[in-house]
């Protein structure tokens, strides 16, 4: 069940992404904001090929650093 849950808040995260102007994106380039959406589509759309150990490797891994650099954007704003 964890599993999903995950996977549904990183969809909702790339969704995020996905509604973000060109212009923040350009400005804060440091986040990889093709690949976060990209996540999403291929959650959405290959929902039973998803791979358990990417997924954690993707929450433990990026998630965090995602998480430093959005406060970080959240502080200047």
């Amino acid at each position: 069940m964890a599993l999903f849950a995950s996977v549904k808040q990183l969809e909702i995260i790339g969704e995020a992404a996905n509604n973000v102007t060109k212009q923040f994106k350009k400005i804060y380039s440091e986040i990889e904001w093709r690949k976060i959406i990209g996540l999403r589509n291929l959650l959405v759309n290959e929902y039973f090929g998803i791979n358990k150990e990417i997924i954690w490797g993707i929450i433990k891994k990026d998630i965090p650093k995602l998480h430093v650099e959005v406060k970080k954007i959240l502080e200047q704003l």
